[in-house]
């Protein structure tokens, strides 16, 4: 069971900005600040373009948004294949049937993927860095498999070995 989800538009674009903040508030990059100018007039921007999937999801009583999840689809590096690969998903905790909430965002992007833009496969995981065990049973939940390992670098960082 799971609220619906809408697409991002001009009406819900402020909805979507503040998801997105929470998003940027709870992950690792909250470190660097958040622009929300920068971040409402990408999103208006992209939201007109036919590569880019960005959903909202509602809770179950259709009162307010808790989650949201963006994604894009590119030609792969080695050919004109499609690949879809997610820039952010979020669920507010606390929501009532949460992962059903989740699982409905990633299967509407995968499905997007395969079937309006013939992807090759679908890229998604714990890139914000915010809880990787939940991250990991959602995506398993949703078919997905293991598929390498996500690094940061950052500028200044000290050589590791």
């Amino acid at each position: 069971m799971h609220g619906r989800i809408e697409k991002i538009d001009e009406h819900n674009l402020p909805y979507a900005c503040s998801m997105f903040k929470e998003l940027h508030g709870l992950s690792d990059l909250r470190r660097f600040p958040f622009d929300e100018s920068y971040n409402r007039a990408l999103t208006a921007h992209r939201m007109h373009d036919p590569a880019w999937w960005g959903y909202l999801a509602r809770d179950l009583d259709d009162t307010e948004y808790v989650g949201v999840m963006v994604g894009s689809v590119q030609t792969a590096l080695f050919s004109l294949a499609r690949i879809g690969f997610e820039h952010g998903m979020y669920v507010r905790a606390g929501t009532r049937f949460r992962l059903a909430t989740a699982l409905h965002l990633v299967n509407s992007f995968v499905a997007w993927c395969y079937y309006e833009h013939n992807c090759i496969m679908v890229q998604s995981g714990d890139i914000a860095s915010i809880n990787g065990q939940a991250t990991h049973v959602l995506y398993r939940r949703a078919g997905f498999r293991p598929y390498g390992a996500i690094y940061s670098h950052e500028r200044g960082a000290a050589h590791v070995e």
